[in-house]
């Protein structure tokens, strides 16, 4: 007898044979700091392919958020408030400091493959690295679009501050290799979040 087919697999089937997509320009337009244009091409959406002990050419798309370069406005912080408009229409300003690290974020993520991320309480991730000499936070979560692909989306990048807010150490979250994470996803394994 015939059986029904699976939109999910079909879905799936036809995004493993999609080929890559061209380099994809930043989605977010040039601001003018300081009557200086500053533009976000280094945000664009990026892929990269790796592989895992048990897959072979995984294919990871990457997207970011104005997260990684804006902040809630602080006129101690911010000389001008140059708006950002975010991903939920939420009115945030351009932050220097956020901006200035954000150059180095295709780096931390294309170095992924064989580190270990952090689990969240937020049921996201975390890499928490050096940067510029201090401690830098990025946030993000990961989706499986297919057999071998994935999608990872950065939610938010920034080095913590004490004096602002509360900042959990990073002894408090749980280490996860990023490829296990990959895997695991992509056999459809639920992932286990301890906070």
């Amino acid at each position: 007898s015939d059986t029904a087919p699976d939109p999910q697999a079909a879905m799936e089937a036809a995004n493993d044979a999609a080929p890559a997509a061209a380099p994809a320009p930043s989605p977010f337009p040039a601001l003018v700091v300081q009557a200086q244009e500053v533009g976000c091409d280094h945000l664009a959406p990026f892929s990269f392919v790796f592989s895992t002990p048990s897959r072979e050419g995984v294919h990871c798309f990457v997207q970011f958020t104005t997260h990684c370069f804006s902040d809630k406005y602080d006129p101690a912080r911010h000389p001008e408030n140059i708006v950002v408009v975010d991903e939920r229409g939420q009115l945030r300003c351009f932050d220097q400091d956020r901006y200035d690290l954000s150059k180095g974020l295709e780096a931390l993520i294309r170095n992924l493959p064989g580190s270990r991320v952090y689990q969240t309480p937020e049921s996201n991730f975390a890499i928490i690295a050096m940067q510029d000499g201090r401690e830098y936070r990025v946030f993000f979560n990961v989706r499986r679009l297919g057999k071998k692909k994935v999608r990872l989306y950065v939610e938010s990048a920034y080095p913590p501050d004490a004096e602002r807010f509360q900042v959990v150490p990073a002894t408090t979250y749980q280490k996860v290799r990023f490829g296990l994470l990959v895997v695991r996803l992509l056999s459809n394994d639920a992932l286990e979040f301890r906070g």
